[in-house]
């Protein structure tokens, strides 16, 4: 949780208003189906939730990264 301001919204003015082509994920222990939904909606390239397995994240950073 971030102090008046959540990540959805982070992500909208990264990838909407600024314009930012750099990939963003979104981590979160919210794994309800419209958690996942606000991500997309937000403009996230990945929606990851807790708890992670160490190879999903590397997966997930090498895909990005590379």
């Amino acid at each position: 949780m971030l102090p008046g301001i959540n990540g959805y919204e982070v992500c909208r003015i990264l990838k909407r208003k600024l314009r930012i082509a750099a990939p963003v994920v979104l981590l979160t222990g919210k794994t309800s189906r419209f958690d996942k939904l606000r991500g997309t909606f937000a403009s996230a390239d990945v929606y990851l939730t807790k708890p992670l397995s160490i190879e999903h994240l590397n997966t997930t950073l090498k895909r990005y990264l590379s």
